[in-house]
């Protein structure tokens, strides 16, 4: 369970890590690259958004 977006964003880079994945500027499902491989903090800020308005559909989910 992520706290942060921060956190969400580790877990799923933890579990991609653990799959193979690796950093890369395109993705590339075939080739397993990334370009949000990188520390959350590093993430576009589109992408830090995204994490953010996800966490908070799921806690507004939870509480349904």
């Amino acid at each position: 369970r992520a706290a942060t977006p921060a956190d969400s964003h580790e877990n799923w880079l933890r579990e991609k890590v653990n799959a193979g994945w690796v950093y890369g500027p395109i993705k590339d499902s075939a080739a397993k690259h990334h370009p949000c491989m990188v520390p959350y903090n590093e993430l576009p800020i589109t992408q830090r958004v995204k994490d953010y308005l996800f966490l908070a559909v799921v806690r507004v989910l939870e509480t349904m």
